[in-house]
């Protein structure tokens, strides 16, 4: 059956079913009508500023609220951190914690040391230390493990598990990018598998995020 002019397909927002308690217009403020506002309108909308919000300019007032707000947060936490895996998520990584003023060294380790040792340029408020460890060796992993508050996993996802137990073991935090939905070939490995593990973490306070990649929640399909 053909649809009609108009009808949109899949999931709709019914305003009889979803009302608040006050009108929206009281909420962000009145708006013309879309239907009325023609696109050199809209162009002019999107070049003048807008009190507030994300895409506004911000007041003196509200300037002040900002730089009241940072001054209350510390600009320093003395975490260190250990990435492992210096590939491209691995780069990017340590790149994002190296310009963290809240992280005061970073830890990178490959099992090819000369890809490790070419990211140590990048520090900027961050110390960095580079090693050349494999995370297949149980030892070598301790070993960058050891005085990490958190270690980000940028290894494959074959590897989450034996990383997720070693942080757990010397008692570090845990973040991995992606993981495998079911087990590979029948091994213990997958999402579920690291899941099985939350009353253990919590019992001695610790935290681990897992899959959290860029797309979370789709490359796993």
């Amino acid at each position: 059956m053909q649809s009609r002019r108009g009808d949109r397909r899949g999931i709709r927002h019914d305003p009889g079913r979803f009302r608040t308690r006050r009108p929206i217009q009281h909420l962000c403020g009145p708006r013309p009508h879309r239907e009325s506002r023609g696109l050199n309108q809209r162009a002019r909308d999107r070049r003048s500023p807008r009190p507030g919000g994300i895409s506004g300019r911000r007041t003196a007032r509200e300037e002040n609220q900002v730089e009241t707000s940072k001054a209350d947060l510390p600009l320093r936490c003395d975490v260190q951190a250990a990435v492992l895996g210096t590939g491209g998520l691995g780069r990017i990584i340590t790149l994002e914690l190296a310009s963290d003023p809240r992280v005061d060294e970073i830890v990178i380790a490959d099992k090819k040391g000369d890809r490790s040792r070419a990211l140590k340029s990048l520090g900027k408020t961050a110390a960095i230390q580079a090693l050349e460890a494999d995370v297949k060796d149980p030892y070598a992993l301790r070993r960058v493990l050891a005085d990490a508050d958190v270690a980000v996993n940028a290894t494959l996802p074959e590897h989450n598990v034996r990383v997720m137990e070693a942080c757990f073991e010397v008692g570090c935090g845990y973040v991995d990018t992606a993981g495998y939905s079911l087990p590979v070939g029948g091994e213990k490995g997958g999402v579920l598998d690291q899941l099985a593990r939350d009353a253990a973490w919590r019992d001695r306070g610790l935290t681990a995020i897992v899959s959290m990649g860029s797309d979370p929640g789709l490359s796993n399909i």
